[in-house]
């Protein structure tokens, strides 16, 4: 029988192997590289929650596809596609000649893309069929400017200590007590994590996998109890909700920091240290963003997540 404690809460896991066909099992390979399956871009996290794709020298906000943009980033903080770099010219985002120039050079921190020339933010311009990608205000507490890379691996230190990040600790340990925990930031694959989008069954799914192992980040048997509350492993990666993990801020959201959420429970439940304990070694789980504890001033759901390789 396969029990776990989460903050008091016994959470009976019987039937390990019926719940796993669920949740994936824990047979994966790592990812084949930087992007694993090949798809980069970034993903809105307001408007429609679409990719952002080149369009002749703008851009355009669709449906994310295994189409692949091709958008890679420099340690400069050049986004680059097709050739052109992306920059700012007034409201609009725009796609030109590389220059090296500051309006050509962004960093990314906490779901922000932020033009180093002009402050602003890469903005989600519009929510209808004709998005794209604009210039404007910076601020976690909108939706809008949120964006969530897709395919570029990223560390996730915790805003209390950012010396301190999510880690994959499945390889070493191999139970599922502690397949994620808090660890020093170092710059080894277990710590970089990557939302990919993936082919299966001729249609797309989204999991958000560890580049070391290549094991998504999962929520077990796909179950969130009525209190928001989940315990969080790693599995293979199937692309249900369980495995997809988004940017989210609240009003009380303080500044360069963001919620990681969960795509079960209509995004109330966030990725969260066990019995908020900020110590090394303590493992994560999936509680209510908005309980007490989780109202966007719990240290132990805050992150400050960035691009490897990429100014931030």
């Amino acid at each position: 029988m396969c029990k776990r404690q989460v903050r008091g809460l016994a959470v009976l896991v019987a039937l390990c192997a019926v719940f796993a066909i669920v949740s994936g099992s824990r047979r994966a390979s790592a990812c084949t590289g930087p992007t694993c399956w090949g798809v980069t871009s970034f993903v809105a996290q307001g408007g429609t929650g679409g990719c952002l794709f080149p369009n002749g020298s703008g851009t355009n906000i669709s449906g994310c596809t295994l189409s692949n943009p091709g958008w890679s980033v420099t340690s400069s903080g050049q986004i680059k596609v097709n050739g052109l770099c992306l920059g700012a010219s007034g409201s609009y985002a725009v796609l030109g000649t590389c220059t090296g120039g500051t309006s050509q050079s962004w960093k990314f921190t906490s779901g922000q893309i932020i033009n180093q020339g002009t402050s602003q933010c890469l903005v989600d311009a519009q929510a209808d069929s004709n998005d794209y990608a604009g210039l404007g205000y910076c601020g976690i507490d909108y939706a809008p400017n949120l964006w969530m890379p897709l395919g570029f691996p990223m560390l996730f230190p915790l805003r209390e200590n950012t010396s301190d990040c999510v880690e994959d600790k499945n390889s070493q340990y191999n139970s599922d007590n502690n397949d994620t925990l808090l660890a020093t930031c170092s710059t080894f694959a277990q710590e970089e994590w990557q939302l990919n989008i993936f082919p299966l069954n001729s249609s797309t799914y989204y999991a958000m996998v560890n580049v070391g192992d290549g094991y998504a980040l999962d929520i077990y048997a796909g179950h969130i109890n009525g209190s928001g509350v989940g315990v969080v492993d790693l599995a293979t990666a199937n692309g249900t909700p369980a495995q997809q993990w988004f940017f989210a801020s609240e009003a009380a959201t303080p500044g360069g920091s963001v919620l990681i959420e969960s795509g079960l429970n209509s995004g109330g439940s966030c990725l969260d240290l066990q019995g908020n304990y900020v110590n090394l070694l303590t493992p994560f789980d999936a509680y209510s963003c908005n309980s007490g504890s989780g109202n966007g001033n719990n240290n132990a759901q805050l992150f400050t997540p960035y691009i490897v390789g990429f100014p931030h």
